[in-house]
């Protein structure tokens, strides 16, 4: 089949001339602009940026054939000590010890290879785009990151990323983590007018999804660092120490599932698999504008197994030692409540959702309520001695307090050892509780056997 040519008017000739000649400038200078880049001032102007926050080393650097694209290779990017870390180390004599806690206050994350894929086409549209395709040995780090005036979207996937590679040890107190760990992050965070009147990210509006997991045989703690727990100032730091002794952690499986949807973050799922330690944790946080503003409402819940008691003793007892409150189910509590910015870390008993007042709290979670003091059934009255004859066993229920008896102190009294006597026998004569002035409870809390309810006065 022929194909027609086709005939175009003078006029029409040199428009398409024209707009041929220049798209084929455009072209060429594209390519020549990528041919003569000079992208080892790239590297520089990298480091220096990176280099408030962190030590930044790239060795070299390589153009690539499309437009736009280079490649950062042999990247090392390490974290720098706080401020109350070096005032720590300082303070030690020891040289070895100090480059030794040095390397433990600092994270190293080395990045084989670095792709960088600037989009031009969306320079021209307003919208700033880096695709980044990041290799780590096996592993890798793929994604893209679009910046807008109307927002800001974060798409990073990464598959069978060594744990030694991340930032791991800011978000475990300085304990390390080795394995493979995978994992999605879909964020899309508008820029919006704020309260400020300027334009910035609204976490308010925000939406996406992440999800963390380790698919098989990671671990926390290498035996050799060191536990330390942050501080919100350096004086507690410094009170703090170096740290406390921690050995290793076990985990077969862990997987951790976030969703941001209708100004809520709500941590979906979360579970683990461990010899070592049984972990629950629930956490849900309120957005704010500002990220540092959002309301966190969370608790975890834990316990170490026998396994890890007479493997790693010492790690163990750190787990005991968190102050957290005991519940009733055998797991220890921790209850987060407060900004994002001011977290408080509360050793109380959460309820069935992380939103009830703690569960072990008697005034259900009445402001200012007074509790009951209830004797519990394993517990003797041996302090009360034979005054414990005067308690009623099948006493009369009590009338209703009145609406001011909510406040009073409520004692069981102990009578005087010049009344012991009459109070054992009143109490074995009327069966009632009653017997001296000075033995008769005011009021009381049901306990075993009864032991503690109010007596009527004669």
């Amino acid at each position: 089949m022929a194909v027609r040519r086709l005939h175009l008017g003078p006029r029409a000739t040199k428009i398409v001339r024209f707009v041929g000649m220049i798209f084929l400038a455009l072209i060429t200078f594209v390519f020549a602009l990528q041919a003569t880049f000079p992208y080892n001032r790239v590297k520089d102007k990298l480091e220096e940026l990176a280099s408030s926050k962190f030590d930044i080393t790239i060795k070299e650097i390589e153009r690539g054939i499309v437009p736009g694209r280079f490649y950062l290779k042999n990247v090392t990017l390490k974290t720098r000590p706080s401020a109350s870390d070096l005032e720590h180390i300082a303070t030690l004599t020891d040289p070895k010890e100090r480059e030794r806690q040095l390397n433990q206050a600092v994270t190293t994350i080395y990045v084989e290879q670095l792709e960088v894929d600037l989009g031009l086409l969306g320079l021209i549209k307003g919208t700033a785009t880096v695709d980044l395709d990041a290799k780590f040995g096996k592993g890798s780090i793929a994604g893209r990151i679009s910046v807008s005036k109307g927002k800001t979207s974060i798409h990073m996937v990464g598959d069978d990323v060594p744990s030694e590679s991340l930032p791991m040890r800011e978000v475990l107190s300085n304990l390390p983590m080795s394995g493979l760990v995978t994992f999605d992050i879909d964020l899309d965070l508008p820029n919006e007018k704020l309260k400020s009147n300027k334009i910035g990210p609204n976490w308010l509006n925000s939406a996406g999804t992440a999800e963390l997991a380790c698919p098989s045989g990671c671990t926390i703690g290498d035996g050799h660092s060191k536990l330390k727990l942050k501080a919100k100032n350096s004086r507690s730091q410094a009170f703090a120490g170096e740290g406390t002794d921690f050995g290793t952690v076990k985990i077969d499986t862990l997987v951790a599932h976030l969703e941001i949807k209708e100004g809520k973050a709500d941590l979906t799922k979360f579970e683990v698999k461990s010899p070592d330690v049984e972990l629950h944790v629930d956490y849900t946080m309120t957005l704010a504008q500002d990220l540092n503003d959002s309301v966190v409402l969370g608790c975890v819940r834990f316990k170490g197994s026998d396994a890890l008691r007479k493997r790693e003793p010492k790690t163990y007892d750190q787990i005991l030692l968190t102050g957290a409150a005991r519940a009733p189910d055998g797991l220890d509590h921790i209850r987060l409540k407060g900004s994002v910015k001011n977290m408080l870390k509360l050793p109380e008993v959460c309820g069935p959702t992380i939103s009830d007042p703690p569960i072990d709290s008697p005034s259900g979670g009445t402001p200012n309520a007074r509790p009951n003091l209830t004797v519990q059934p394993d517990d003797p009255l041996r302090h009360l001695g034979s005054a414990a004859a005067a308690l009623p066993v099948n006493p009369t229920p009590p009338p209703p307090p009145d609406a001011g008896a909510a406040d009073a102190a409520v004692t069981i009294p102990i009578p005087h050892p010049e009344h012991e006597g009459s109070a054992a026998g009143a109490g074995s004569s009327t069966g009632s509780g009653a017997g001296s002035q000075d033995a008769q409870p005011e009021t009381g809390t049901a306990g075993a056997g009864g032991a503690g309810e109010p007596s009527h006065k004669h």
